[in-house]
C-alpha cells in the first residue's frame, strides 16, 4: 500500500472511531457490519437504531466548505444519517440521509456567505451540527 493510500486510510478510521465515540458518549451501543455494507456501523439505544455512514470533510475553498464524496449515491434505504467528520476542528455534521439523496458528494457551507450570492450546492454546516441518534 503506498504512503497515499495509508494516510487516507488513517484519516477515515480516525473519523470513523471520532463518531462512534461521541455516539458511545450518548449511551449507544455501536455495531459493525461483518460483511461489507453501505454503512458504517449500527447505533443502538432504548430499541431504536440508526444506520451510521461517516465521511471525512476535506476542506476547499479557502477552508471555507467541506467535501465528502462517495462512490455510490446515497440512498435513505441504506443509511439513516451521513456524519460527516471535520478534522481540522472535530466538529460532527449529521446529515439525514433525504437531504442528500442519490448525491455522491456533499458540500458543506462552514462559514457565512459575504453576499446575497450563495451556492445552491452547498448545504449550510450550522444546520447539521444537531445529533442525530
Amino acid at each position: 500500500m503506498n504512503e497515499a493510500k495509508k494516510n487516507s486510510h488513517m484519516v477515515g478510521t480516525v473519523s470513523e472511531l471520532s463518531v462512534m465515540l461521541e455516539y458511545a458518549k450518548r449511551g449507544y451501543t455501536i455495531n459493525l457490519p461483518t460483511t461489507p455494507a453501505r454503512y458504517d456501523f449500527i447505533a443502538e439505544k432504548d430499541g431504536r437504531s440508526v444506520k451510521v455512514q461517516v465521511k471525512h470533510g476535506s476542506t476547499f475553498n479557502g477552508e471555507r466548505e467541506l467535501l465528502g464524496f462517495s462512490k455510490t449515491p446515497y440512498n435513505k434505504r441504506d443509511v439513516d444519517v451521513i456524519a460527516m467528520f471535520d478534522s481540522n476542528d472535530g466538529t460532527i455534521y449529521y446529515i439525514p440521509t433525504d437531504h442528500v439523496e442519490g448525491m455522491t458528494s456533499i458540500r458543506l457551507r462552514i462559514e457565512p456567505y459575504l453576499y446575497s450570492v450563495k451556492s445552491e450546492k452547498a448545504l449550510i454546516a450550522e444546520h447539521y451540527k444537531k445529533f442525530i441518534g
